[in-house]
């Protein structure tokens, strides 16, 4: 009986590791909208986690997960460097037209 109880708790605890791999649905989700490419990814290596869990496949949905969370950090940085990038642009090019002309009209 002891055995049983064993092979019977390997599996339960098994089972709680499995379920305690983070998926980062949350974070993928938002990572498609900062920046697409990278955020596409993420959101590639969400599913493969979340298929993963299903079959119990550990260590393939652990890199998965891992995979996802960096995929996902990436795109969020990228695409807020892109956002200061194209403000400071847009805040100079607006200074650039505000400033009068230094030609002068020297017909006479």
């Amino acid at each position: 009986m002891p055995a049983k109880e064993e092979k019977r708790n390997d599996q339960e605890t098994g089972a709680r590791a499995i379920e305690d791999i983070p998926d980062y649905r949350l974070l993928a989700t938002l990572a498609v909208s900062c920046f697409l490419p990278l955020g596409y990814l993420a959101f590639l290596y969400y599913y493969k986690t979340s298929i993963y869990k299903k079959r119990d496949e550990y260590e393939k949905a652990q890199l998965a997960s891992k995979r996802t969370y960096i995929s996902a950090l990436a795109s969020i940085i990228v695409g807020f460097f892109i956002l200061v990038l194209l403000y400071f642009l847009i805040y100079t090019l607006s200074r650039a037209s505000d400033k009068p002309s230094d030609t002068h009209d020297n017909t006479t």
